[in-house]
């Protein structure tokens, strides 16, 4: 069985992203360059700037140090805002910086689709293949499976403060970006806390499903009533 989830995982965060980069670009006539951007996103802001500040910087620091072992509930939100944080501004940033002559829903939802693609195949797929080749028998199928079914969730989610962000841009208005930096924030502090009380992994990815389900309708919303407004132009 742990042969089929890293199968499905692999698929989740390989080939859905690639799928689903193609068939965008292809439906809607797009280029690839939100989809880079997002990905880009994601490895200068997370890769080279957040991962090593918490890997490697801030360990060494007294304070920090003392506050993650003593403190294990902020310290879980400590680092679910901290993702929110780098990852939205850095989106809103790059955002801002390459593709504010175009700030439309289509070319968010590609953004995010590069951002939570990468993410994906980063976080997951290599794991994920990595058991695969070298010991799938001996590895936990239920983890595995709901590492895959993690990648979906938050593939979705990404797209939605992808298009949150471009909408701040659009608008001018920043309060966009701070209800993203939020929701985000919110979803990976609860998700580690409840990690720290010992909830069902898959009580937890229901509750994500949840959440990306719901991420659907700020994005059909927003794609509509962009829509609508170049109809009436």
């Amino acid at each position: 069985m742990a042969v089929f989830a890293s199968i499905f995982t692999i698929l989740c965060a390989f080939a859905l992203p690639f799928a689903a980069s193609i068939a965008f670009t292809k439906r809607f006539h797009g280029s690839w360059k939100p989809l880079i951007f997002g990905a880009f996103t994601f490895l200068v802001f997370q890769v080279l700037l957040r991962f090593p500040l918490l890997q490697l910087v801030l360990p060494n620091i007294g304070w920090y140090s003392t506050f993650s072992i003593t403190q294990p509930i902020l310290y879980s939100i400590f680092l679910g805002v901290s993702a929110g944080l780098f990852e939205e501004f850095g989106r809103y940033f790059v955002m801002l910086l390459f593709l504010r002559k175009k700030p439309d829903t289509i070319s968010a939802i590609a953004f995010g689709i590069g951002h939570g693609g990468i993410e994906a195949i980063l976080l997951s797929g290599i794991n994920a293949l990595l058991t695969l080749v070298m010991n799938a028998s001996t590895a936990s199928t239920g983890m595995i499976f709901a590492s895959g079914l993690e990648r979906l969730s938050a593939m979705s989610l990404h797209i939605a403060w992808s298009v949150l962000i471009m909408k701040a841009i659009r608008e001018k208005r920043f309060r966009w970006v701070w209800l993203a930096f939020f929701l985000h924030s919110l979803v990976d502090s609860a998700a580690t806390v409840a990690v720290y009380f010992g909830i069902p992994v898959w009580l937890i990815e229901a509750a994500l499903v949840l959440c990306a389900v719901f991420s659907w309708t700020i994005v059909i919303s927003e794609y509509k009533k962009e829509r609508i407004q170049d109809e009436k132009n």
